[in-house]
């Protein structure tokens, strides 16, 4: 009885030395705004346009970030798994409110997962996230259009969220350069400038030059007064919240 309790066992352990390792998720694509369309086929790039402005002036105004991540297949991962795995990695929404929500879609897969961060299950419940995906994205990408289908339920998601009011992520958007560091560098570039030798020998000029002519446009074209616009998430946790489906 112990001699075949002991084979047994030592045949045990050794199947499992033969098990195949479990393969690794895929790497999680780098986000290049909050609409991440990878298949160049989903979105038009003025769709894509117009629905990243509207989810920037919305976590403007809430403090609420909404992603959108659209890859050409699941990659033999599941849904659920997948759209995790990329809002875990992207840290969608802010550390302090973990309030980010990431709408999941896999093109030739026909899937989609909304996955709501641990603040975002408040506004937006598992039960809601249903209701969007079946309600409002499965009728509409039947049919081929995934642009509307899309616009609609960030709509229903910012009509949950829009009486939150969260933080704002921080170092989401450019500092406002100070003035006097416009002016400084400016100055810089001009004296180099003027202080550079002509073909014919001497300085370029009669003398420096301190503030440039300006354009009847008005400003510098290449200083909007900020250092730059959308500058990625904040760092949010995911719990595994949501719902999702295949249309």
């Amino acid at each position: 009885m112990i001699k075949n309790w002991l084979v047994s066992l030592v045949l045990s352990v050794f199947g499992l030395t033969w098990l195949p390792a479990r393969t690794e998720s895929r790497p999680i694509p780098t986000y290049r705004a909050p609409v991440n369309d990878y298949t160049g086929a989903f979105l038009a790039p003025v769709e894509a346009k117009k629905l990243n402005q509207e989810l920037i002036a919305f976590e403007d105004s809430t403090g609420i970030q909404i992603a959108v991540c659209i890859e050409p297949t699941l990659g033999g991962e599941s849904e659920f798994d997948r759209s995790l795995a990329i809002a875990r990695g992207w840290g969608v929404g802010s550390k302090e409110s973990n309030n980010g929500v990431l709408i999941y879609i896999a093109l030739e897969d026909r899937a989609i997962f909304i996955q709501t961060g641990y603040g975002a299950e408040g506004f937006l419940p598992d039960a809601i996230a249903k209701r969007i995906v079946e309600e409002i994205m499965k009728p509409y990408f039947r049919q081929g259009r995934y642009y509307e289908g899309l616009r609609l339920a960030i709509q229903a998601i910012k009509s949950r969220g829009a009486e939150e009011n969260f933080p704002k992520v921080k170092g989401q958007r450019g500092e406002e350069i100070p003035m006097w560091l416009i002016v400084l560098i400016v100055f810089v570039i001009l004296f180099i400038m003027t202080r550079t030798p002509r073909k014919g020998g001497g300085l370029k000029g009669g003398g420096p030059v301190i503030f440039p002519p300006v354009s009847r446009g008005g400003g510098f074209s290449g200083w909007g007064g900020s250092a730059g616009g959308w500058g990625g998430f904040g760092g949010g946790g995911f719990g595994g919240g949501g719902a999702g489906g295949r249309w």
